[in-house]
């Protein structure tokens, strides 16, 4: 009969309350609990019970107490009668006004291990049979598994809902070209799906290279505002006085060149969404104007006297801490909280790496269609070589090494072998490494390695300077600086 409720029904509190029912019926015993045992702070909890109140549980609770630690000190059951001779019984009232005379209490072993008590009382003094302990015993047996198997499956439904509900958020953002299923990135999706609806503006941070500029336009994408410009703006690669009269533009005659009427940016994305990328790099007063947008809705372009309404919504985004150029002084307070109404933080490749085989797929995909291979995939020893790498320039470096891969091979398997990523191991490692033996000092050493990394970053940027300042969360201009210093040096 145990077994026929065990195998019908699957929710938990009706089947164990079933399961309490039939041991009172064989018990001849009239109230019952299961306590399972919280692993983390090894305390009882109950979790069943049938025929109680919530006083008479706080009481069995408490009373139970030292019959418990007794069963789980010789976890052996322990059978009591004659309750009422106890000289510290009425301390718990509802027990006498119960009139309760017998109690059984037995442990729920699984695995050699206890994780549970099982606890039956009645007015009656009962007596119990060697049959009748024979069955508490086999029922604590199977009532014991029956939890541990019951939890699991409590368990494996939970994550089947949570990895449902990542793949059913994942799937709607595959059509703007971001892929992921790992818990951290659908989480960030996640608040980008929530905030999309919104108007208010958006903070997205994250390392180089993991795709703000695509969480931003998907953004945008699924915004009210989806059908008017969007405007991406790379502000660590221009200049400050490039910057201002590209965002605010400017009259003709204002400064040297300036031959025409130029509307900035902010007018163009007039009604829709301007994204302004590496907002780290922006002066302390350009800082200050672009606070003015944001809160009075208005710009001027520089040479003229009078303000111009626009209506925009600003999305930033940053690879540097700006709550530590704060506290730095190098970023306005207001203006971060401005910005960051709504932050999203985009986790790195090195914390999504079962990401990492749906991106090579997605990209090699792509890539081989653009070049017009037949290219599939990755060797299995390929892909242990990609998903050991830490991918400094996240899935930025990772789309590059895939299509430097599949332009280069022409083998007559599909799969690209893992020759082609050889350098991402060992060799790449020591490439890497300054040769401490024959530096001097400690700033030498320093210097070596920022050369080093330069020209590596530079190299994998396909030779292009904006694109290795970007790679590496630093303006073209003080790249340039520091590369000139690190060369003569």
């Amino acid at each position: 009969e145990m077994i026929k409720i065990i195998s019908k029904l699957s929710d938990r509190k009706k089947m164990f309350t079933q399961i309490l029912k039939l041991a009172l019926k064989v018990t001849k015993t009239e109230r019952g609990i299961i306590f399972t045992i919280d692993e983390v702070n090894n305390q009882l909890r109950e979790e069943y019970s049938f025929q109680l109140n919530k006083k008479s549980l706080e009481d069995i609770t408490h009373y139970s107490d030292a019959v418990i630690k007794k069963v789980l000190k010789n976890r052996k059951a322990v059978y009591q009668t004659n309750l009422n001779s106890d000289s510290y019984l009425p301390t718990y009232q509802s027990i006498v006004n119960m009139k309760i005379e017998s109690v059984v209490s037995l442990p729920l072993i699984v695995h050699n291990k206890v994780v549970g008590i099982v606890y039956l009382d009645s007015k009656n003094l009962v007596s119990f049979t060697p049959e009748e302990i024979k069955f508490l015993n086999i029922f604590a047996h199977i009532a014991g598994s029956t939890l541990e198997t019951s939890e699991k499956y409590a368990l494996l439904k939970q994550e089947k809902e949570q990895l449902s509900e990542l793949i059913k958020t994942s799937d709607k953002f595959i059509n703007f070209g971001i892929i992921g299923k790992s818990e951290k990135f659908v989480g960030a999706l996640k608040k980008i799906e929530q905030i999309s609806k919104t108007d208010v503006n958006v903070l997205i941070e994250g390392e180089s290279g993991t795709g703000k500029e695509l969480m931003a336009r998907a953004i945008y994408k699924m915004s009210k505002r989806k059908d008017q410009e969007f405007i991406p703006v790379d502000c660590g690669s221009l200049s400050e006085d490039i910057i201002e009269s590209e965002l605010f533009g400017h009259l003709k005659g204002a400064f040297t060149g300036a031959t025409n009427d130029k509307k900035g940016l902010f007018e163009e994305a007039n009604n829709g969404t301007i994204f302004l990328d590496e907002i780290s790099n922006i002066s302390l007063n350009m800082q200050a104007k672009l606070l003015r947008v944001i809160q009075e809705g208005e710009i001027k372009r520089i040479g003229e006297n009078h303000m111009r309404k626009v209506n925009i919504r600003i999305i930033t985004a940053s690879n540097i801490n700006l709550k530590a150029m704060v506290k730095d002084g190098r970023f306005r307070e207001d203006l971060y909280f401005r910005l960051s109404t709504f932050p999203i933080f985009i986790p790195p490749l090195r914390e999504r790496k079962t990401d990492i085989s749906l991106l090579i797929l997605a990209f090699i995909s792509s890539f081989a269609k653009r070049h017009k291979k037949t290219i599939t995939n990755v060797s299995d020893d390929a892909l242990n070589i990609l998903l050991d790498y830490s991918w400094p320039g996240n899935v930025r470096e990772l789309k590059n090494e895939l299509e430097r891969a599949v332009i280069l091979y022409h083998g007559p398997r599909k799969i690209i072998p893992a020759s082609y990523f050889r350098h991402l191991t060992d060799s790449f490692a020591k490439e890497d490494t300054v040769n401490i033996e024959n530096i001097e000092n400690f700033t030498d050493a320093v210097n070596k390695y920022k050369r080093q990394l330069i020209e590596h970053t530079y190299i994998k940027s396909g030779k292009n300077w904006t694109k290795t300042a970007k790679a590496l969360g630093i303006s073209r201009q003080n790249l340039n600086q520091i590369y000139k210093r690190v060369k003569k040096e």
